[in-house]
């Protein structure tokens, strides 16, 4: 290891970071894919950093199978900085293939996070990425963003607070994935991420409220704020570009769920934004919704159309299950 090829190491892995949140896997991958080999000469937990960057961007892509592969070995110990978010990427890869054993893996991250906002996004993701509405976590994380968000307010305005530690007591609500929880306080680290909307809130507050109000929607979408929906959109447009389809996706989903003709749009617009960004995780699944919603409005002739692209398309992404179909 050497001064020079840490320092290459980490230029590039900030670029690729930069890279994946503005402009999509479309452009990252270019990045990620020379991360293991730079990690072998940076040392550290520079291995365990570049395999998760580079399966990150595979689970994006839809190529599950090559993400599953570039994880290190499951019997390996990972720094506790990363083991979370390399159990819940191996989580994400396996739920198109093998939920029962994805569902296994995010059991296992779920205590791992750093904090328990942390827990209930992943929670409330999870359920999002593996098809199974749970609004028990919707609603937790959205109260615990809510939260995160009122504390922030309340640092800001105090001259003496130190702006950090704040903890929070929300109830995870009745979720079956984080109710083994409840009693537990967990640190917040809302201060990560580069961007902020509105000075007085951390940027990872915004973040998560932006997140929280599409995912409450997806898993009750019967009871939503169209207001919030649509800013909590136009803030990741803004700030996350590239994670903003999959905001359409979660989007779509839940105006399918409540009334599948009149989804088509916000359909097109999510598969849209997926191939601009080169986001093919759930290209499979919205062509699947398309289908159905086709069949609703009485265009057969599509529907059928559409039904045979998704079964294709998801036994090209590596879906011998069926999962999604």
């Amino acid at each position: 290891m050497t001064a020079p090829d840490t320092a290459e190491f980490e230029r590039r892995h900030a670029r690729w970071a930069e890279l994946q949140r503005d402009l999509g896997p479309i452009r990252s991958f270019s990045y990620a894919w020379r991360l293991p080999e730079l990690a072998r000469r940076a040392g550290g937990d520079a291995r365990f950093r570049a395999a998760l960057a580079l399966a990150q961007t595979l689970v994006a892509m839809g190529r599950h199978g090559e993400a599953l592969a570039a994880l290190p070995n499951p019997t390996e110990t990972p720094p506790p900085a990363l083991a979370a978010r390399l159990l819940y990427c191996r989580a994400c890869a396996l739920a198109a293939t093998d939920v029962e054993s994805a569902r296994a893996c995010f059991s296992a991250a779920l205590p791992r996070w750093p904090d328990r906002l942390a827990a209930l996004a992943a929670a409330a993701h999870f359920a999002f990425v593996s098809d199974t509405p749970d609004p028990g976590a919707g609603d937790a994380y959205l109260a615990a963003a809510r939260e995160a968000r009122s504390l922030s307010d309340l640092t800001n305005r105090s001259e003496n607070s130190a702006g950090r530690g704040q903890f929070l007591t929300i109830s995870p609500g009745n979720s079956r994935t984080i109710a083994q929880e409840s009693g537990k306080k967990w640190t917040m680290q809302t201060d990560s991420q580069p961007i902020s909307l509105q000075a007085r809130h951390t940027p990872g507050d915004e973040e998560h409220l932006a997140r929280a109000h599409l995912l409450a929607e997806w898993s009750r979408p019967d009871s939503v704020v169209p207001a919030a929906i649509h800013g909590g959109m136009a803030w990741l447009r803004q700030h996350h570009p590239a994670d903003a389809a999959e905001a359409e996706a979660l989007h779509a989903e839940a105006r399918f769920r409540v009334a599948p003709a009149d989804a088509l749009v916000w359909l097109d617009q999510a598969m849209e934004l997926g191939e601009k960004y080169g986001q093919h995780q759930f290209k499979a699944r919205l062509l699947k919704r398309k289908a159905q919603a086709l069949e609703a409005a009485g265009q057969l002739a599509d529907a059928r159309r559409f039904f045979e692209y998704a079964e294709k398309t998801a036994h090209t992404q590596g879906n011998t299950s069926g999962f999604y179909l």
